[in-house]
């Protein structure tokens, strides 16, 4: 029987390396403008959501355990402002006459692309907020 990670590591050209993890994390700054309707309007209501957010990008940075792995921060390649389409829905829940508790599940989507190339790269994204109001009454 021949073992095939023998074979593999005396193999020219194939190097077995450990695996590690990458984290890849991306930072923006974000204007959402959304407009709503109104479903329920009791102790516990619903809210339709819909509308647009001004995407600032600050940097980006790729880190990992591996102490063979250079860390870095850029923001090559990508475009420094992006615009997303936003849906989605607020469940809110009424405490007393002026405030609310409410979580903000909702869809962004890129409406342009978000590399300079122009690569046309749109990414999608599910988003859960938690939103504390006060009502003018």
């Amino acid at each position: 029987a021949v073992n095939s990670a023998s074979v593999l590591s005396n193999s020219p050209g194939i190097n077995i390396i450990d695996t590690y993890e990458i984290d890849n994390s991306y930072r923006f700054i974000s204007i959402p403008v959304q407009a709503g309707y109104l479903l329920i309007d009791r102790k516990f209501g619903l809210t339709l959501l819909g509308g647009v957010s001004n995407d600032l990008f600050i940097n980006k940075s790729v880190d990992s355990d591996n102490s063979g792995f250079q860390e870095f921060d850029s923001g090559e390649g990508i475009s420094r402002y992006n615009l997303s389409a936003l849906m989605g829905t607020e469940l809110g829940y009424q405490l007393g006459k002026h405030y609310i508790i409410a979580l903000t599940p909702q869809i962004r989507q890129a409406i342009n692309t978000t590399t300079i190339s122009g690569e046309d790269v749109r990414p999608t994204f599910f988003e859960v907020g938690f939103r504390f109001k006060y009502l003018l009454k």
